[in-house]
Order: C-alpha cells, then structure tokens, then sequence
C-alpha cells in the first residue's frame, strides 16, 4: 500500500521565508542548508534504517534540537532509551496488524509484524530533478510494507 509522506509540510514550517535554501540530493539522504548552515538531512536509507526521518534538526543558531542516539552513539550522558525514536519522523504503531512504529531491525529482531517504510526509488530519482525539489520545497513517496508478507 502505497502512502504519500509529504516532507513538503514539514519543511514549509521551519524554513525561514527570507534564507537561501539549498537542499541537495545524496545517495542516503536529502541534505538541506539554510543561508549556508546545515538544517537537516531527510534520511532514506542506512544502517538499521525501517522508515525515513529529518535529523539533525537546527535552531537557527545552529543548536542540534534532536537528540543525537543512536545515530550518532558517540555523545555521553544521553538517554539510551527507545532506539527507534530518530529525529523527526511519520509513523503508525499499528496498521493492519504490523509496527511502523518501533520497526527497525534492532528493535524487532523477533518481531515478524514489524513493518517497513521506504522511500521509493522512482521518488529518489525524481529528488535530483526540479519536478521533486523546486522552491526549497520537497516531497517524498513513501511505501508501507511488512517484513512477514
């Protein structure tokens, strides 16, 4: 099943109206700059990787306001809690009996319902070209799909 994730909302949002933005598609994520500082990155692919997600998300002075684990394991004192709580990111705990919630591989090694949510690979494409990314907006395709099926 096929559902759109919009990151164009998101984006929208937090984006000042006046700064240059630059977003720049990469191989595992979508980078975004604001007046030459980084913003984010949308990540849609990597290690232990279940379902796309914005970090590190930046004040505009540049405070990283996302925690950095377990993406980055190398900051000490933070939480170590709830592995799959990172950055910013859509998710459903149940759909159709499957976890698209808690549901990368670490988390649910034994969990046959855990589901998955990746970015396409035609939207991926289209994310280099004008048609996906124009006016520092984006938009992602994202499809739903469990690990059991």
């Amino acid at each position: 099943m096929l559902k759109p994730a919009l990151l164009t909302g998101v984006l929208a949002a937090w984006l000042p109206l006046c700064g240059q933005v630059k977003i720049t598609q990469e191989t595992d994520k979508v980078a975004v700059e604001i007046d030459g500082k980084p913003f984010t990155d949308f990540v849609i692919q990597g290690e232990d990787y279940a379902k796309p997600y914005l970090w590190p998300l930046r004040a505009a002075s540049g405070t990283v306001v996302t925690r950095y684990w377990p993406i980055d394991k190398t900051h000490q004192g933070e939480s170590t809690d709830h592995p799959h709580h990172r950055g910013l990111w859509f998710g459903e705990d149940e759909v159709n009996g499957f976890n698209f919630w808690a549901n990368e591989p670490s988390v649910n090694q034994k969990n046959r319902e855990a589901g998955r949510n990746e970015s396409q690979s035609e939207e991926r494409e289209k994310a280099g070209r004008s048609s996906a990314i124009s006016n520092g907006l984006a938009a992602a395709m994202s499809c739903w799909s469990s690990t059991a099926l």
